[in-house]
């Protein structure tokens, strides 16, 4: 697996002592509601730059930095490239986050 799409152990730990469990559980899973909803937006070219810059904005707080960098670039440039790059790394998020959301409820 190409790590560099993933967020880190160690961003996941700078997380979890500023809030409980279930808070962190429940703000990853609005950031994951939130990158399938912006994947849907490029599909229909809906408001683009302005949910690309929010997009940005959340994943570098929550240390998805290459989710950050890709729509960060949609919301300035928003070619068609940026598109492509920034739905293949919401797309890889969104399963790195189902894969610790399962791991989290079966103990694996």
């Amino acid at each position: 697996m190409n790590r560099r799409y993933e967020i880190t152990d160690e961003e996941w730990e700078r997380l979890a002592p500023l809030m409980s469990p279930e808070e962190l559980s429940a703000l990853l899973d609005r950031f994951r509601a939130h990158l399938a909803e912006a994947i849907e937006a490029l599909a229909e070219s809906a408001s683009v730059p302005a949910r690309a810059h929010r997009v940005a904005g959340i994943a570098g707080m929550l240390g998805f930095a290459d989710v950050h960098r890709h729509w960060l670039a949609l919301s300035e440039a928003g070619d068609s490239a940026d598109a492509e790059d920034a739905r293949i790394a919401a797309r890889r998020a969104i399963l790195q986050l189902d894969r610790r959301s399962h791991a989290a409820h079966t103990g694996s």
